[in-house]
C-alpha cells in the first residue's frame, strides 16, 4: 500500500475533508496548550474514533474492526517529538498507509 500525505493547516483546531483509500473521510484536529493534540475520524458520517492522543509514530486507529482500511499516523521528520500543530505539514506529517 502506498502512502498519502494528509494535507494540514497550521491551525490548532481544523477539519480536513480528504479520500482516503476510497472512503470518504473528515479528520477533526484539536490542540489543547500543555496537554497536545487529539484527533477524530469520521468515514462517511460514522464515527471510527474520537479524541485519540497524537503522538509521533503511533498509530490513530490500532484496531481493524473499527471501520476503517489503512492506518493513520503523524511523523516527526526531524525527531521523535509528539506533533504541534505549529509544526503540521512542515515538520509532523499526517500519514495515510
Amino acid at each position: 500500500m502506498t502512502q498519502q500525505i494528509v494535507p494540514l493547516a497550521q491551525s490548532s483546531n481544523q477539519t480536513v475533508s480528504v479520500a482516503l483509500g476510497g472512503q470518504a473521510c473528515q479528520i477533526t484536529l484539536t490542540a489543547y496548550e500543555g496537554i497536545g493534540m487529539f484527533a477524530s475520524l469520521y468515514v462517511a458520517g460514522d464515527a471510527v474514533f474520537l479524541n485519540v492522543p497524537c503522538r509521533d509514530r503511533v498509530g490513530l486507529v490500532q484496531r481493524e474492526y473499527l471501520g476503517f482500511s489503512g492506518e493513520l499516523m503523524f511523523m516527526d521528520t526531524q525527531g521523535t517529538s509528539d506533533p504541534e500543530y505549529t509544526g503540521l505539514n512542515d515538520r509532523w506529517l499526517l500519514v495515510y498507509s
